[in-house]
């Protein structure tokens, strides 16, 4: 085969190969964001509850990177709190199907009194797990839990703060709280949705960067030829 045929061919499939998959395979992107619009709220409770979200963008981009949380507490307490995310395939409640399979548990991370000063909660304590490393491939739906110990004791009072509406993803009115192995669908009151202080980060799965990689070699090595021609 000529050169000239060659070059044709090869930029044919490199290109086909690049423009069907995301070049810049590294970017974290944010999938679900609800940090903008606080409500000056927050939810205390000793029971584990949490926001079924729906994420938005390219459903590739589904490997969790990191989940943030702002809460608000006025008492500090060494390994106090635990996150979790679950697949939202358990058992109906409401006509929506309910927290079910455990995809994700945290650390205990400690509890850290929020500023006291800060009469409106505007800022709260902010939480960042780094969920890059845990290959975790979360689904387009999926709720998110949080659970403070010492909550309700001795006048202690924590909860994540109360914000909406998201401005990246979505989130319905109601939100989930476990009562041992039950999960109940929950409002909040004076007609406030109940939507709380979120933001996932993401970036492509595994195989789309595998598929990304193997693009660039293709146009490095397409690059090489003709160097080699010359």
């Amino acid at each position: 085969m000529s050169r000239s045929r060659i070059e044709p061919t090869l930029a044919a499939i490199v290109t086909i190969l690049g423009a069907s998959l995301p070049f810049s395979i590294s970017a974290q992107t944010v999938v679900y964001d609800n940090t903008a619009n606080n409500l000056h709220a927050i939810h205390s409770t000793g029971e584990e509850y949490g926001d079924q979200i729906s994420l938005a963008g390219d459903s590739t981009l589904r490997t969790a990177t990191a989940f943030e949380l702002i809460y608000y507490s006025n008492y500090n307490l060494a390994a106090g709190g635990v996150v979790r995310l679950y697949a939202n395939d358990g058992p109906a409640v409401g006509g929506f199907s309910s927290p079910g399979e455990l995809l994700y548990q945290s650390a205990a991370f400690d509890i850290i009194k929020s500023d006291s000063t800060d009469l409106n909660n505007v800022s709260g304590t902010r939480l960042t797990i780094n969920l890059a490393g845990t290959g975790l491939v979360v689904p387009d739906t999926l709720t998110w839990s949080v659970s403070f110990s010492g909550n309700a004791a001795g006048g202690n009072d924590a909860g994540v703060l109360v914000y909406d509406p998201p401005t990246v993803g979505s989130a319905g009115e109601l939100f989930w709280k476990r009562n041992g192995p039950i999960w109940a669908l929950t409002d909040l009151a004076n007609n406030v949705n109940g939507n709380f202080a979120a933001k996932l980060t993401a970036i492509p799965e595994p195989s789309t960067v595998a598929l990304g990689s193997i693009a660039a070699i293709g146009w490095l090595a397409l690059a090489g030829y003709r160097r080699s021609k010359k």
